[in-house]
């Protein structure tokens, strides 16, 4: 009985951290700043970047809950935002990029789930031996040409409602998907334990294939979300993979899957990684303190919500 006491304080603590952790983040760099990080520019524009790393967050739990880590996608969304931006140098139309942009996110991500699943290659092996294909291709692509979509078209986007359309309507349907379909509870079910998922039927390849399919939609979103806020393609962003690591640690799901996993963690986890990188930068944290003091709230974020053996089997246990 105290076993199951203990179990349910736990996870009653795992979901309400995410939250006073993102509260406990604005009290302090509001303190900090003496409010002006809850200036009404400041306010949007940690809206726009949590909402990027939001909808990327959302799609990496397709792969999080499997028991498995893609840390490519920082360079898949770099490429697709190159191709995107050529396309627009090509044609001058901006739904056409917005597509090519959405399209070439999905594609190079499941060019990742394809060589995992038929060559049966561990997918984070398959994430960095292609995180650097893909930055040499943003690279020949972009060439030494900083690339910049005109200001007037990318003004007009950012005043559109088109991000946030594409937010809701990817959390929507990916809430739907993970929490209230067979796949899900399988995509789950396999991330818990994965010997059981295949005693019982599951088929790991299939579930592995929907998964990044459900993720590369969600990158490709991403992708054309950035596009259209920074409205330049310079280089690949060493931070993304992190960022939406540690946005899933602080949302409450654990990187390693299980039937803990929720696709909408990352939102709050979003959030709280936008306010804690803006925060520091304003009160004067150098860049490099700033990565390591992630590292650290990485580390002991895992740590407090990780699943302990002497209470949940492992995800390779009978």
């Amino acid at each position: 009985m105290q076993r199951i006491i203990d179990i349910g304080r736990k996870r009653w603590f795992v979901e309400i951290l995410p939250v006073f952790i993102l509260l406990s983040l604005f009290l302090i760099f509001g303190i900090q700043t003496k409010g002006v990080i809850f200036n009404r520019g400041n306010l949007n524009n940690i809206l726009e970047q949590a909402l990027i790393t939001a909808i990327a967050t959302i799609a990496v739990s397709f792969i999080y809950t499997t028991g498995n880590i893609d840390i490519s996608i920082g360079s898949i969304i770099c490429v697709s935002c190159v191709v995107g931006g050529r396309i627009f140098e090509s044609t001058n139309s901006v739904p056409l990029m917005l597509l090519v942009t959405t399209i070439s996110g999905f594609l190079l991500l499941n060019i990742n789930g394809l060589l995992s699943t038929f060559l049966k290659i561990k997918p984070m092996v398959v994430a960095i031996v292609m995180m650097t294909v893909y930055q040499a291709i943003a690279t020949q692509v972009m060439g030494a040409v900083i690339m910049n979509i005109p200001f007037n078209v990318v003004n007009t986007l950012q005043e559109s409602p088109i991000r946030m359309v594409l937010f809701f309507a990817y959390l929507v349907v990916s809430v739907i998907v993970f929490h209230f379909t067979k796949v899900g509870r399988q995509l789950r079910l396999l991330g818990g334990n994965e010997r059981c998922a295949k005693t019982v039927g599951i088929n790991r390849g299939r579930l592995l294939l929907i998964s990044y399919i459900m993720a590369g939609i969600g990158i490709g979103l991403s992708a054309a979300c950035t596009l259209i806020r920074t409205g330049t393609v310079s280089s690949v962003s060493p931070t993304t993979g992190t960022d939406v690591m540690l946005a899933t640690v602080l949302g409450g799901m654990s990187i390693f899957g299980g039937h803990r996993s929720k696709c909408y963690a990352g939102v709050i986890g979003a959030l709280s990684i936008v306010v804690l990188n803006k925060g520091l930068l304003m009160i004067g944290v150098s860049n490099e303190i700033v990565q390591g003091i992630r590292g650290l709230i990485f580390i002991l974020i895992v740590y407090l919500t990780s699943e302990k053996q002497k209470t949940i089997p492992s995800r390779l246990d009978y």
